[in-house]
C-alpha cells in the first residue's frame, strides 16, 4: 500500500516471474487475471494483470498459460463493511456485476492444474452465479448479518479515493483502484459471455450466510 507507484510495482513483479517460469522450466501456467484484463488503458488496477497476460503470452510455443478472468470477489464486501459500516464504493447503485466466491476461483483453477486440459495461450472468464445490482448485494448481505435496512452507499471518485488515504493507502493505488470503478461504470468491463463455464456455484446468499453472518451479525 506503500508504493509511489502501484502500476510500476505490478510491472516489477510481473516480469520477475516470467525470469522464474524461464528459469524453471515451467510448461504450464494458471494465471490469477481479473474481468477487464482485455484493456490495459482504462481499468486501473486491472491494467498491471493485463500487462502480465501479454507478458506470459509472450513466452516460448511450448509454455501453456490460462489466464482466469473472476469477476469481484465476494470477499471484498469484508473491507466494505469494516471500512464504512455498509457496502459502498463509487459504482452506481443500478450497476450490475457477478461476484464470485475466491474458493470457487481456488477449485477451478485446482482442476485445471490437476488435468492440465489446456493448451496454448488462452484465459478464462469466471463470472460468479449471476448479476447482482449494487443495491441488490447490499439488501442480501443487510439481511444475512441482521441489519436489514442496510444501504447501499455510492461514494463520489474523490471522496472515495480520500476515504482510501485516510487508511494510509498510496495516492497511485488509491487512484487506481478508483479508475477500476470508473472503468466498470463506463462499460470497459463489459467482455465477457455468461455460460455453463462462466458460471460458478457459489451464490451471494450462501456467502453472505455461511461467511458475513457469523463475522458482522449483530
Amino acid at each position: 500500500k506503500d508504493t509511489l507507484d502501484f502500476g510500476a510495482l505490478q510491472d516489477e513483479i510481473g516480469r520477475i516471474q516470467i525470469e522464474a517460469i524461464k528459469n524453471s522450466g515451467v510448461k504450464n501456467i494458471v494465471f490469477l487475471s481479473s474481468q477487464g484484463a482485455h484493456d490495459i488503458l482504462h481499468t486501473g488496477t486491472v491494467k498491471g494483470l493485463g500487462r502480465q497476460e501479454i507478458r506470459l503470452n509472450e513466452l516460448a510455443p511450448e509454455v501453456n498459460v490460462l489466464s482466469l478472468r473472476p469477476e469481484a470477489f465476494m470477499e471484498n464486501n469484508i473491507e466494505s463493511l469494516k471500512l464504512f459500516n455498509t457496502i459502498a464504493s463509487p459504482l452506481r447503485p443500478e450497476i450490475s456485476s457477478g461476484l464470485i466466491a475466491t474458493e470457487d476461483i481456488a477449485i477451478f483453477a485446482a482442476e485445471k492444474l490437476d488435468k492440465l486440459d489446456f493448451k496454448g495461450k488462452t484465459h478464462q472468464d469466471l463470472l460468479g452465479n449471476r448479476e447482482y445490482t449494487q443495491t441488490e448485494a447490499t439488501q442480501i448481505i443487510g439481511k444475512a448479518i441482521g441489519r436489514p435496512k442496510l444501504e447501499y452507499v455510492q461514494y463520489s471518485y474523490e471522496d472515495y479515493k480520500n476515504k482510501l488515504l485516510s487508511v494510509g493507502m498510496s495516492e497511485s493505488r488509491a487512484d487506481m483502484i478508483t479508475e477500476r470503478y470508473k472503468a466498470i461504470n463506463e462499460g470497459y468491463f463489459n467482455n465477457s459471455v455468461r455460460d455453463e463455464i462462466t458460471t460458478t456455484p457459489t451464490s451471494l446468499e450462501y456467502f453472505a450466510a455461511t461467511v458475513l453472518q457469523p463475522m458482522f451479525a449483530k
